[in-house]
């Protein structure tokens, strides 16, 4: 008797609360991030005293206009191989190559 309650009444009531919960509008409060950089990745080579030049690209690719902020910062791998990026604001680290980068 229990079993067939459940498969006749608890579970028609509760696939359709979940079927209309899907149905139902909901409104986010998310900001979007929908960057194209291309190309996504490059390697420089050079001599000494060489002047090296690469452009990068950087579209916005949403449908609504956006505003971003684009810098250079300084980081280093930790020892799980993850990246750690050094704050703006600390002093130059020896191996930096921002005061080689133009924006």
């Amino acid at each position: 008797m229990k079993s067939n309650y459940f498969r006749n009444i608890l579970f028609p009531l509760a696939l359709l609360f979940f079927l209309l919960s899907l149905a139902m509008p909901c409104k986010t409060e998310s900001a979007t991030f929908a960057v194209r950089i291309s190309p996504p990745n490059f390697e420089l080579k050079g001599k000494p005293g060489d002047v090296i030049r690469e452009v990068i690209t950087i579209e916005n690719a949403d449908t609504s206009p956006g505003i971003y902020q684009v810098r250079t910062a300084d980081w280093e791998l930790n020892k799980q191989g993850g990246v750690v990026i050094h704050p703006a604001n600390k002093p130059l680290t020896a191996s930096s190559c921002r005061p080689w980068t133009r924006i």
